[in-house]
C-alpha cells in the first residue's frame, strides 16, 4: 500500500500525527539554551581598497600585492587570501585560534598606515572585522 493511499484512507491518523510532529517542535524550540546577548568569536578580518577605474590586473599589480607584502608575517596571521576585481582590491585575513583580535586590529591598522606606494587614485585601504562562515 502507498504512502498517498494510506493518508487518504486514515485521515484522523495522518492528523493526529501533524499535531503531535508540531507539539515536538514546539517543546524542542523552547527547551533550546536562548542568550540574549551570544558571544561571537571574530577571527577574520578584511581590507578593502577602493581603485576606481582600474582593471583587474593593474589592481592586483598595484594595490593586492603591495598590501600582502605589508601584512606578510604579521604575528597570529593564519591564512591570508585576496581578490582582484575592476576598481576593487579585498585582502582577506585569517586569524590563528586563540588570537586577540583587538590587539590584531591594532596591528593590522597600524601596517596599513605604513604603506606609501599605492597609486594616488586609489583611496585609502578600510579594514573590518568578520567571522567566518
Amino acid at each position: 500500500m502507498s504512502l498517498i493511499r494510506f493518508s487518504v484512507s486514515n485521515p484522523l491518523i495522518i492528523n493526529l500525527m501533524l499535531v503531535l510532529l508540531m507539539l515536538l517542535g514546539v517543546l524542542s524550540w523552547h527547551a533550546m539554551p536562548q542568550e540574549m546577548f551570544p558571544v561571537v568569536e571574530l577571527d577574520m578580518a578584511r581590507v578593502t581598497t577602493v581603485f576606481e577605474g582600474a582593471s583587474p590586473e593593474e589592481v592586483e599589480q598595484q594595490v593586492t600585492l603591495t598590501i600582502e607584502e605589508e601584512l606578510d608575517g604579521m604575528s597570529d596571521l593564519d591564512v591570508m587570501t585576496s581578490t582582484s576585481s575592476e576598481g576593487l582590491s579585498t585582502v582577506t585575513l585569517k586569524l590563528k585560534p586563540g588570537s586577540n583580535v583587538e590587539q590584531f586590529m591594532r596591528d593590522l591598522r597600524g601596517k596599513l598606515d605604513q604603506i606609501t606606494d599605492l597609486p594616488e587614485e586609489a583611496e585609502e585601504p578600510e579594514e573590518g572585522e568578520s567571522q567566518e562562515t
